[in-house]
């Protein structure tokens, strides 16, 4: 971490003596490629008490969902298309529901509420973790999960209430986006009185998909990043209730371009989806080589899966905590360093 030294040493009187405090040492802002390195040295410095917040609630919740899935929500699924001349509705929308809740485990990179809303649960105690680590302070575990709980219900809320506006403003545009393209798209094909078929019509559709497709991911995740990305730390670091974590939120993204944000929100999230989808079926074929019974490749399974996403999730949480610090030091300049110098609260 890039630092200055501010010559700040002033003479206290004591009976034995004038005492000579130190030069104050700040921290200056980074750019985002020297966070993203410092929050991966981070990690490595401490794994352990990092790996162990994040490993106590992650690690029991995939393995449940694993658990549920196998147990409940796949045979459902064989159940209800198992008649395909005349399937059972209510089976089908029951596991479709299941799905909704907690994702597609066998299928990692499916997600279902509880899969996005643990890790913003758990971000509260990392954030603090992070905290402890930037005040040069020893990290405590307990005290981050014992916090984190006193203020479980404003965390859930507005994780639940900024996940349900990414998926109206993710809806609202693909539906808005699907109207506009496809009425664009009639006129095209009536002013060239054919199908457009052939290698043209092909491009269209390819160039209709990937629009719908990719356009309101990325407004989504801006919209994310400059709305919700910093409510968490804010709560838990801060002390501050829903409202104002939005707002500050808010006001720390601000400080940023928007190219920034999008490279973030958008890019970073998609690389890290991609390394743990790439490491998850690795070792998934690398077991199948194994042979192992049933059970032991279905445990082998669920476990490689919670351990890689473990690993990921954690770095990404310390990511934005970090992200956080940087982003009010570039706000609140020097204030803020000597805060964190002195071990302050922050």
């Amino acid at each position: 971490m890039d630092q200055i030294q501010v010559d700040n040493r002033e003479d206290i009187a004591t009976g034995d003596g004038p005492v000579h405090r130190p030069a104050r040492v700040v921290p200056l802002p980074q750019t985002t490629t020297a966070v993203f390195d410092q929050s991966f040295d981070l990690l490595k410095s401490q794994f352990v008490p990092l790996m162990l917040t994040v490993g106590l609630v992650l690690l029991p919740v995939h393995l449940l969902q694993h658990y549920v899935a196998a147990r409940w929500l796949y045979p459902l699924m064989r159940l209800a298309t198992s008649h395909s001349a005349n399937p059972d509705i209510l089976k089908m929308l029951t596991a479709w529901t299941g799905v909704a809740l907690i994702g597609d485990p066998r299928h990692n990179p499916i997600p279902g509420l509880v899969s996005l809303l643990v890790p913003l649960l758990v971000s509260a105690p990392v954030a603090l973790c992070v905290a402890d680590v930037f005040a040069s302070r020893q990290i405590d575990i307990g005290q981050a999960f014992q916090y984190s709980l006193s203020r479980v219900f404003s965390i859930a809320s507005v994780a639940l209430f900024g996940l349900l506006c990414c998926l109206a403003v993710w809806l609202c545009l693909t539906g808005a986006l699907t109207f506009v393209l496809t009425f664009c798209l009639g006129l095209v094909a009536i002013s060239l009185g054919s199908t457009m078929s052939g290698i043209l019509g092909d491009v269209i559709t390819s160039v209709y998909v990937i629009t719908i497709l990719v356009t309101p991911y990325v407004v989504t995740c801006l919209f994310y990043g400059r709305t919700f990305a910093f409510v968490v730390p804010a709560i838990v670091i801060e002390r501050m209730g829903t409202l104002n974590g939005v707002w500050r939120s808010q006001q720390l993204a601000g400080s940023v371009k928007y190219g920034t944000t999008l490279l973030i929100f958008c890019l970073l999230p998609l690389l890290i989806m991609a390394l743990q989808y790439a490491m998850i079926y690795g070792c998934q074929q690398a077991l199948l080589i194994l042979h192992l019974p049933t059970v032991s490749q279905f445990l082998a399974d669920a476990l490689i899966v919670a351990l890689v996403t473990c690993v990921l999730q954690a770095y990404w949480m310390v990511f934005v905590a970090r992200l956080y610090y940087d982003y009010r030091i570039k706000r609140e300049c020097l204030d803020l360093r000597i805060m964190m110098d002195e071990g302050a609260p922050a």
